[in-house]
């Protein structure tokens, strides 16, 4: 069972209407499409490269003073 093609879109009826895809006729509207995801906050970024920096620098301190204590 099948339901009728009611609203005219190729994609929604089923099965498709028998208009060849070049008499489709799309409309663009200017209205900009709604925000789906959060911003991009640069200070994440900032903030998990000065952990990596100073992580590295807090192991290095680590392992030249292990050597020279031996």
């Amino acid at each position: 069972m099948s339901a009728a093609c009611t609203d005219n879109y190729v994609v929604s009826c089923n099965p498709a209407p028998k208009t060849p895809a070049s008499e489709v006729v799309v409309h663009r509207t200017d209205e900009p499409l709604a925000t789906t995801g959060a911003t991009y906050d640069p200070t994440l970024t900032v903030l998990g490269a000065a952990a990596i920096i100073i992580g590295a620098i807090t192991l290095g301190r680590r392992a030249k003073n292990h050597r020279s204590t031996k």
